[in-house]
């Protein structure tokens, strides 16, 4: 533990001292009675009179360490000796139980308990998706801010001031070492923080906050001593993550890599869910990458949906849903809101009930997200990509071409004559080859129909009549719009 000059001058205000400190660096450990005969040690604070440091005729007492200096209106150095080792012994008691806490597993939220009678300003602690994990007990609702009182009530503040903040001022602030001063528009009050870092990935967040006049050095200096604590805990803190099995397993099962999927089991069972449960995996993508939204967003997945359990995965929140526990419609309307206030659309698989699946079931979303729009706010499901994908799996592994020589042959004819006997043949086979639908989806006359069903008997020579011959037809369709060919029909049928 290393203290600096200010916070032994804010231990010695009722002295009322004179302060010369210009170094104030966090490096001393150990109180000496000032000696002339001893050499000066750079983590040692040592305590005389005036007269012995300098030779000045002052009986005034002096704190000094390196280059700063602590002047005290008195004479008695003993009693300036025992109120400084009074603060030592303080400080190193604050030290050693943070210290036993950490090692003894606690919570960050007991850490900043303990630090209250030291830290008395509002203080508070977020984790990387900006979840409270701990705020200071003496600041009842009403008392600082509104964002203060939702962290309170909510464990969050609201969703447009967090993507807001996210969006233009995160990335220059969750980049910074150290403590750091913030007084910008956005906040209610100036606040200084610290960032906590694992590994070089930004995993949280304190805040120290100013309500009314300018905080001391002396508690600047103590908040830092705050957050080295913290620090020890987040190290400590990510090896108990990496115990946590649930979102471990979760991570294993997706990924295809050898999982215990009875253990998997067990702990789902923990959350009231049964082995044999229907299932739904939804993965959710952010169009414009906010910056930290998926834990956010995770977090309060896991909130307020009992039946779902949601973890960030590679570039996606993959979310496991009971489908037991509430049904798919149901799951969608309520998340549907939540995707669009925060930027995200979803791509759904089908239903499954063995987390042996999973994986399959994640390359399902996986192949939903690559065909379909990807509209903030929607949800789609990988039943309605499916033979899309298998068109373009059966094309990008096929050498020849595969395209219907009719359909080859009317796209040359239209392009020639600006007909569009492409797109009747088209919407014909896929209605099925009723008449009456065909041409409400061309928005023309029956006969009209009738007449170029008539001229497309003359142009192609093919059977209509055999199942397989209509089946190609469709499949070659289907594989030149993959190709993004302008003469592809575009109506809708």
């Amino acid at each position: 533990m290393y203290l600096s000059m200010w916070i032994f001058a804010e231990w010695l205000k009722d002295f009322q001292p004179t302060i010369q400190i210009k170094e104030n660096t966090m490096t001393i450990d150990t109180i000496r009675l000032f000696s002339s005969s001893t050499p000066m040690n750079d983590h040692t604070l040592y305590i005389g009179r005036m007269k012995d440091f300098s030779g000045i005729p002052e009986d005034f007492v002096l704190c000094s360490h390196r280059n700063d200096q602590i002047l005290l209106p008195c004479c008695d150095v003993e009693e300036v000796l025992n109120r400084v080792l009074e603060a030592m012994e303080f400080y190193s008691r604050w030290n050693t139980e943070m210290l036993e806490l950490i090692s003894g597993g606690c919570m960050i939220e007991d850490l900043l308990r303990h630090s209250e009678t030291i830290i008395q300003e509002p203080v508070f602690v977020l984790d990387s998706g900006q979840r409270l994990l701990a705020m200071s007990s003496g600041y009842p609702k009403g008392q600082v801010d509104q964002y203060w009182d939702e962290m309170q009530e909510y464990g969050s503040t609201n969703m447009d001031f967090i993507l807001h903040f996210n969006q233009n001022y995160a990335r220059s602030y969750f980049q910074k070492r150290g403590i750091y001063f913030v007084d910008d528009p956005i906040l209610p009050h100036p606040a200084y923080c610290h960032n906590f870092f694992l590994k070089s990935t930004w995993v949280g967040v304190t805040n120290l906050l100013v309500l009314g006049e300018a905080v001391s050095q002396g508690t600047i200096d103590l908040f830092r001593m705050f957050c080295q604590y913290a620090d020890r805990w987040f190290d400590s803190h990510s090896q108990q993550q990496a115990t946590l099995f649930l979102d471990s397993l979760f991570h294993f099962a997706l990924s295809g890599q050898k999982c215990d999927y009875e253990y998997f089991n067990h702990h789902l069972n923990l959350l009231h869910w049964e082995d044999h449960d229907l299932k739904l995996l939804l993965t959710l993508t952010n169009i414009s990458d906010t910056y930290n939204i998926h834990s956010h967003l995770c977090h309060t997945i896991n909130d307020l949906f009992s039946c779902a359990h949601a973890i960030p995965h590679d570039n996606y929140i993959c979310v496991l849903c009971n489908l037991r526990m509430q049904d798919m419609d149901s799951i969608i309307r309520e998340l549907s809101p939540w995707l669009k206030k925060s930027g995200y659309y979803g791509c759904c698989s089908s239903p499954f009930r063995e987390l042996e699946l999973l994986s399959e079931q994640f390359q399902q979303t996986e192949i939903t997200a690559r065909f379909c729009p990807g509209e903030i706010g929607q949800i789609y499901n990988f039943q309605n990509y499916l033979l899309r994908y298998g068109f373009s799996i059966l094309k990008e592994h096929s050498h020849a071409s595969l395209i219907h020589p009719a359909v080859a042959q009317l796209q040359e004819y239209d392009a020639r004559n600006h007909t569009e006997f492409g797109l009747t043949l088209y919407l014909y086979i896929r209605h099925e080859r009723s008449q009456s639908l065909t041409a409400s989806a061309l928005h023309i006359h029956r006969n009209t129909l009738t007449y170029r069903l008539g001229r497309l008997r003359e142009l192609i020579d093919c059977d209509l009549d055999l199942p397989e011959v209509r089946l190609h037809i469709l499949v070659s369709y289907e594989l030149l719009k993959l190709d993004g060919k302008e003469s592809v029909p575009h109506k809708s049928p």
